[in-house]
């Protein structure tokens, strides 16, 4: 991108967009307002002399992020925790900061454990329901383990989503 003389050119609309980035020459007191995003029809009240200006960069793509909720791994985590009657329990949380969240409780002899990763922002005490509803989980685990053991030998069951997984991040 490169800036425009506004004497060369003025934007259209139809080309540049609603809106352009404008430079004008100001005085020293006003130095700070020198670069602007104006509407694309306002800036033909400007000195076509002291302007210059240039098309703003597309927005980026926000859909791009993958959405825990959408997943398959998702539908069998949830199932799981229908199916134990957990959605309703209140996450308490043991560890909680930095987006990074763990959380566990006992049921018929099996110790649950999660971990979560997120860049929403959540309350310490949130119901599970709730919990799964956050937009930006970027991890989640679930695994189950023997209530007295809680080794990783004696687990019971695991499943875990990374949107990092096929990334080369991992």
């Amino acid at each position: 991108m490169k800036w425009i003389k506004l004497k060369d050119r003025k934007p259209s609309i139809d080309v540049d967009g609603e809106k352009v980035l404008v430079y004008r020459i100001m005085n020293e007191s006003q130095s700070s307002m020198s670069i602007s995003i104006l509407d694309t029809i306002m800036i033909k009240y400007s000195n076509e002399d002291e302007t210059w200006w240039m098309a703003l960069p597309d927005k980026p793509i926000l859909n791009q992020f993958i959405m825990f909720n959408k997943t398959h791994e998702f539908s069998k985590i949830k199932k799981e925790l229908e199916t134990i009657k957990a959605l309703d329990k209140y996450a308490l949380f043991e560890c909680y900061g930095d987006s990074i969240a763990t959380f566990g409780y006992c049921e018929n002899g099996t110790y649950h454990q999660f971990c979560v990763i997120c860049d929403d922002d959540f309350s310490r005490e949130i119901q599970i329901s709730d919990l799964l509803e956050l937009k930006r989980i970027t991890f989640f685990s679930h695994t189950v383990f023997i209530e007295q053991q809680r080794k990783v030998d004696e687990q019971i069951a695991s499943v875990s989503w990374s949107m990092y997984e096929n990334s080369g991040l991992n």
